[in-house]
């Protein structure tokens, strides 16, 4: 809109301007800078999108941290169980580190987060399609487990994988088709149950960890850089296509 003059009952211009463009500029809210968050709600029960369970910077927060909060970093502390509702449908700007419990809940559309970290001692209970702008990567003594999620990583929006040594990837009733990794590649337990079918796309997908299948009905097929020792329990099946020392 631009400078506005102010004008006096006789018509004559009013020397105080208002500029409505340095108005917009200076009441932009200081909370798009996720870092400052802290989790201030119940221990279980906790709801991501109700506003009362965070503050930030020290002061109640006005806002969740969301897809405007700018990649700063959200830390789920151990001993906290936070759910993100099937209502949230991006947390994009976020990256999100857990070293308490994350629970996401089923809905119908894929969670987009900026990161996803599971620290030693954390746990990532995902029951949709997930995709993040980074990685999912869960440390060693973490661990993430998809339920009841049918995905294919190696499309777009797809998931890059990064499990560490010690870290654990649980696919539990899912239907995942893996494609590219980062970092440590998928390095620590690959566990698959449950009737679920997990598939590599292609050489991307490097696999130096212990794969266990788990279960009539579970398969595993690989056609990727498998180096790896695997275990089939209880009518469990995996096709192999490369030469790896299982």
């Amino acid at each position: 809109m631009g400078a506005i003059s102010l004008h006096s009952a006789n018509n004559t211009a009013h020397p105080c301007i208002l500029d409505f463009h340095h108005i917009m500029a200076t009441s932009t809210p200081a909370w798009t800078n996720g870092d400052l968050y802290t989790w201030v709600g119940p221990t279980t029960g906790g709801n991501w999108s109700d506003v009362s369970n965070w503050s930030y910077d020290g002061a109640p927060a006005t806002h969740v941290p969301d897809t405007q909060t700018n990649q700063g970093t959200v830390t789920i502390p151990s001993g906290v169980t936070v759910t993100v509702s099937s209502a949230t449908s991006t947390l994009s700007g976020v990256n999100i580190k857990v070293a308490g419990t994350l629970d996401i809940a089923s809905g119908t559309s894929a969670l987009a987060v900026n990161n996803l970290e599971v620290a030693s001692g954390g746990t990532a209970n995902i029951q949709r399609p997930l995709t993040a702008n980074n990685v999912l990567q869960v440390d060693n003594g973490g661990t993430a487990t998809f339920a009841n999620v049918s995905q294919d990583w190696s499309g777009y929006p797809g998931l890059k994988p990064s499990i560490a040594t010690g870290g654990t990837l649980n696919f539990d009733n899912s239907n995942i088709t893996l494609g590219s990794v980062s970092g440590s590649g998928i390095a620590g337990n690959l566990n698959i149950s449950n009737g679920s079918t997990v598939k590599t796309a292609s050489n991307s997908t490097t696999i130096t960890g212990p794969i266990t299948v788990n279960g009539a009905g579970t398969s595993f097929t690989d056609s990727s850089a498998l180096q790896s020792t695997l275990t089939l329990n209880d009518g469990a099946k995996a096709t192999i296509t490369t030469n790896s020392p299982c």
